[in-house]
């Protein structure tokens, strides 16, 4: 099957294509079936992201989806930045508020709350455990990915 339908822009992404049409973004598969509206401002693929795993930008806020179309977590967030290694985990930043915190995005879950001046996700030498590292008051302190305190 050929697409018969043009649109402003495709990039791929894996299993389909991230689509602009009338300056906003959805997504398509590989058969150009609509999986996803375009009624997003941007769609896009985060380093340390699955594959399959993509933030999304509505009206400023940001929020999670995946290629298929699933809507992870809704555009509620005023900032996000790394994944973790596993995918599970992301940093990200309440809407209006300056502090990140860390979000179990399958159980939509808060690991670490919206208090921190940075916070980093790191691996032990193995690459085996993954950590949080955190910096409040120019003072760091490393949790396991439960939120628990290490040190």
């Amino acid at each position: 099957k050929q697409l018969t339908k043009f649109y402003d822009q495709i990039s791929d992404v894996s299993g389909g294509f991230v689509y602009s049409e009338n300056g906003k973004s959805g997504i398509i598969d590989y058969y150009g079936n609509i999986k996803l509206q375009a009624e997003y401002d941007q769609i896009l693929h985060l380093l340390h992201a699955y594959k399959d795993i993509l933030v999304c930008k509505r009206d400023g806020l940001y929020g999670i989806i995946k290629t298929n179309g699933d809507i992870i977590i809704d555009c509620v967030f005023g900032k996000l930045s790394w994944f973790s290694k596993s995918g599970k985990y992301i940093i990200a930043k309440k809407k209006g508020s300056d502090y990140w915190g860390v979000i179990d995005i399958y159980n939509k879950t808060v690991i670490l709350d919206y208090e921190f001046d940075k916070i980093e996700f790191c691996s032990s030498g193995n690459e085996e455990r993954e950590f949080i590292l955190t910096e409040k008051n120019s003072s760091n302190v490393l949790y396991d990915m439960n939120g628990n305190k290490i040190c």
